[in-house]
Parts: structure tokens; sequence; C-alpha cells
């Protein structure tokens, strides 16, 4: 059992030696990509929608001119919402976090106003992870708002969309099938998953097709 551990831990050091070189090639024709990519976008001089959100967040956070510009907003900025937020990353969370920061800011300048910030998402439909985002970082949005609502001893809600109004007992059946045989961990859930319900009384049907495999 000893010498199979040991020749165990060598193959992995084999087939670690053997990826690197193939990594380190992809990395570099990575880089290569992003250096062309840059360049082709300045000389026609356009920017994508990356360049448009580390822009706006440095725009915000430049001293003074980014207050004033926070100022002007927030005149006419009552509520917030951000939908599909589990695919939503750290740089577009703290562009929401900045237009947001009168909104907790005691009485601010609308007393009278009750003013929102409303994010809704599902952690099982994060499809962005290669656009940095991460189901953590809508956890973490929302343990901080939670933290500014409550700061100003205001209410800070949180909802569930366990019960579904589009879809039927069937359909939500399969779905808690497949999500429990993947587990939470794969999928990278914060908490248990919960079973979904039906709002409404429709008949529903799921059909299962065989894999289709090529003649051989």
């Amino acid at each position: 059992e000893a010498l199979d551990r040991w020749v165990a831990k060598l193959l992995d050091m084999k087939r670690a030696l053997d990826l690197a070189p193939a990594i380190a090639a992809a990395l570099e024709l990575g880089q290569e990509y992003a250096r062309v990519y840059g360049e082709t976008k300045r000389a026609a001089g356009v920017v994508d929608f990356n360049d448009m959100i580390r822009a706006m967040l440095r725009l915000l956070k430049e001293p003074g001119i980014g207050d004033w510009i926070r100022f002007k907003l927030d005149q006419s900025i009552d509520h917030i919402l951000v939908d599909e937020a589990q695919d939503t990353n750290s740089d577009q969370w703290d562009i929401v976090k900045q237009l947001s920061a009168e909104f907790f800011a005691g009485e601010g300048t609308k007393p009278d106003k009750v003013r929102t910030v409303f994010a809704v998402g599902d952690f099982k439909q994060a499809i962005f992870g290669f656009q940095g985002t991460n189901p953590e970082e809508f956890a973490e949005a929302g343990k901080d708002f939670r933290d500014y609502v409550e700061a100003v001893e205001q209410e800070f809600q949180e909802l569930t969309i366990d019960e579904s109004f589009r879809s039927s007992q069937p359909i939500l059946n399969v779905v808690d099938a497949v999500m429990t045989n993947i587990g939470e961990e794969l999928l990278g859930l914060p908490d248990a998953l919960r079973p979904h319900k039906s709002a409404r009384d429709h008949s529903g049907y799921v059909e299962l097709l065989p894999p289709v495999r090529p003649d051989s």
C-alpha cells in the first residue's frame, strides 16, 4: 500500500510535468492575443464592455470629480435594480455600491423618499465565470448591503425564488433532482439546495431522451 501511494504520487507529478508546457504555451498565446486585441481597440478608437466598467469605476472613485459625479447622479436615482445578480462581478458590484452610497448616509438629500437597492439572481444559473463572476460575489454583496442598511437602522429583506410562477411542478421536480445529483459543492452554492414549488396548478411533462451516439 505504501509503495502504491508512492507510485501514485510520482504519476501525478509526471502528469503535471507533461501538462506544464501546454499550459505555458496557452498562457503565452493568451497574452499575445490580449496585446493585439488592446492595440486594435486603441487604433480603432473603441472600447469594449469591460473597458466601460473599469473606466466608470475609476471615474467614480477619482477624488473630486468622482464626488461631483456621484452627487449629480444621486439627484435622479432613487432605486437600483440588479438583474441576473449571480453574474455580476466585483467591479460591477463596486459601481452599484458607489451609486447607492448616499442611500445609506443617514437622512441624505432625500429624507422623504424610500430609496432601495433590489438584486435578484439564482446561483444555479451562474454562467459567466469567464468574466470574473462568482456566486460568492453575490453572497458577499448581500452581506455588505445588509451591513449598510442595518447601520442606518433600516430594514434589510432577504427573499427567495423557491416558488416559481412560470414552471409546473413536474418540471421543477426534474430540476431539483438534477441539482441534487450534482450537489452544492460542484455548483459553488454557499447553502444547501432547497426544493422548488410551483405557484400554478398546471400540468407538465418531461421526456428524457437516450443519448445519441455516432455509429462506430
